[in-house]
């Protein structure tokens, strides 16, 4: 064959090899999609129309990375998980799944989705922001399996049952310090049945009103208990998160929570930004009532539980909406802060006496859900609502057994007489 024949036909093979390639998308780059946490996101309602991240729902190929950038005034986390259905897989405990740091206002993080899957995600600051990622195989992936040696071999091995854990953080009261003083942080790290965890290391990461952040760590002693001293610089609502990295034994696990923090000396400064927004202050003036609900998140587990959620909505959107509703609950929280820490106590301590507050407590949480479906625009309203749910709860707490003491002792007695 000549030479100027064999080079042609070398080209021509060259040629359909490389469009055969092209064909199979060999060649196909990684692409990036953002994500943005729009202003406002911080405050429920954006959940109505899907737009807490935006997009909501975005489709990529594996191997593609996502990058979130936080637009909204407050930080932010980007956490996997769907609290509706697992309260307790999320995170990093969610299959493959992720969780960034805060993102203080105007910071981004970035996360290569390696594996198909649908994730579900949400910030633990907003527990009503979530989207989702969904992830697709390449085109490579669908034409060439390539096995996973190393997934085989794990396969292989003996899976060890590690035990789910739980992080409480004590609630900290509205307080005034000086500046400089320091604030304790204290928790209790413990099993799904209620025993204690010593010895476990936790990252305490605390971040003031203007987003200074402190990361400490703490060690469980033998009740499980931790402690860390950390400081804040500036007044306002300020926030804690706790994690625990897991171990051999037991999952990882987090927990955060959110105060008011007043120092000496920034109330004049305070007193004046007031003065200049007093133009957009609502008609009442409602009280700086904070706490959590202690009982619930004892008796569910966790304070990501929908329930315990279920109860900070119906305070925060519509119990608070009113002057009349305010009132109630300031009034409440004096009576309920003075017995439910040794009722949560007693419950982390003993899970039968858990259980019996469970049963004790799901009939009013059933009645209470009833203010989600209603719309309270007016004092006369709250007043109506309020005073019909807390009669409901009377004739089941109260009335119905009592008719059935009457009852019983009435039947008793007719027995007694034949």
């Amino acid at each position: 064959m000549p030479n100027s024949q064999y080079w042609y036909m070398l080209t021509v093979l060259s040629l359909i090899l490389f469009s055969t390639l092209q064909d199979h998308s060999f060649f196909v780059e990684a692409a990036n999609v953002e994500v943005r946490i729009p202003v406002g996101a911080n405050e429920s309602g954006c959940e109505k129309t899907n737009e807490c991240f935006i997009p909501f729902e975005i489709t990529i190929s594996a191997g593609d990375t996502v990058t979130w950038i936080n637009d909204d005034s407050s930080s932010h986390t980007v956490t996997s998980g769907d609290l509706k259905n697992d309260v307790n897989k999320i995170g990093l405990d969610y299959p493959n799944g992720f969780n960034s740091p805060l993102l203080k206002s105007g910071e981004s993080w970035t996360h290569t989705f390696e594996k198909v899957g649908v994730y579900p995600y949400f910030s633990m600051v907003g527990l009503w922001m979530t989207g989702i990622i969904n992830v697709e195989s390449s085109s490579i992936e669908e034409e060439i399996e390539i096995p996973d040696i190393a997934e085989t071999e794990v396969s292989e091995k003996p899976v060890i049952s590690k035990q789910n854990v739980f992080i409480f953080i004590d609630e900290l009261p509205l307080m005034t310090i000086s500046e400089g003083d320091p604030i304790l942080i204290t928790g209790q790290l413990i099993t799904e049945d209620g025993n204690p965890i010593s010895g476990k290391k936790i990252i305490v990461e605390t971040f003031d009103a203007n987003g200074n952040s402190i990361v400490l760590d703490a060690v469980t002693d033998e009740d499980g208990m931790f402690v860390s001293e950390t400081y804040f610089l500036f007044s306002g609502e300020s926030s804690v998160f706790i994690t625990f990295g897991g171990d051999n034994e037991y999952t990882s696990a987090e927990s955060s929570m959110v105060f008011v923090v007043n120092i000496s000396g920034q109330e004049i400064q305070a007193a004046q930004e007031q003065q200049t927004t007093q133009e957009s202050k609502p008609f009442f003036e409602l009280p700086n009532i904070g706490g959590g609900c202690l009982i619930a998140t004892a008796t569910y587990g966790t304070e990501l539980a929908p329930q315990v959620q279920m109860l900070r909505e119906i305070r925060d959107n519509s119990v608070l909406g009113t002057g009349s509703g305010a009132a109630f609950m300031s009034a409440f929280n004096s009576f309920y802060y003075s017995f439910s820490p040794t009722v949560a106590d007693l419950e982390r301590q003993n899970p039968m006496f858990r259980e019996i507050v469970k049963v004790a407590i799901t009939p009013m949480i059933s009645t209470l859900s009833i203010l989600n479906y209603v719309d309270i625009d007016s004092e006369y309203e709250m007043l109506g609502y309020g005073i019909g749910v807390i009669m409901l709860n009377a004739g089941m707490y109260l009335i119905l057994p009592v008719l059935v003491m009457f009852k019983l002792t009435k039947l008793k007695h007719t027995k007694s007489i034949t």
